[in-house]
């Protein structure tokens, strides 16, 4: 947890990178494989004709699997983004630093609709939020943030 007044921590998700980072680790996996048969090749009694093809297809393939992974990575870590759940209030942070604070006594109700977070505040206005954070569904980030936000209310621990 960033500081004592914060409840819960939530990072935004990032969907499609958990499936680019698998597919580059196999196809990454692949490739060392096939090079290892490559260099291996004179122990398998491989054919002679076939080693450097071998030898080609897993460096190409491992690196394509590194490749990937090197995009992917860094994608991920730049999406800063997050939703902290405070004593005070409501705490979402946006990336490139862009961050609100929804104080308690502004919000008059949290819920899920449509796959988002909406939370009514009590100028009428609505607010809509369409990431997930922490891998939870929209209907149960408003279930979380309810409940603590009454833990919240009563001054109890996490």
């Amino acid at each position: 947890m960033a500081d004592p007044e914060t409840l819960e921590f939530l990072r935004a998700d990032t969907p499609g990178i958990a499936g680019r980072l698998v597919r580059s680790t196999i196809i990454a996996t692949i490739g060392a494989m096939v090079l290892l048969v490559g260099g291996l090749s004179i122990f398998l009694h491989v054919p002679k004709g076939l080693q450097p093809f071998l030898a080609a297809a897993g460096t190409v393939t491992l690196l394509y699997g590194l490749t990937i992974a090197f995009v992917t990575i860094p994608r991920a870590l730049f999406d800063d983004s997050a939703l902290s759940v405070r004593r005070d209030g409501l705490f979402f942070e946006g990336g490139k630093g862009k961050t609100e604070l929804f104080a308690w006594d502004a919000v008059v109700a949290v819920a899920a609709d449509a796959g988002e977070l909406v939370l009514t505040l009590d100028s009428g206005e609505t607010r809509r939020f369409p990431r997930t954070y922490g891998g939870k569904t929209a209907a149960e980030l408003a279930t979380l943030i309810e409940h603590t936000r009454k833990k919240a209310a009563l001054n109890l621990r996490a």
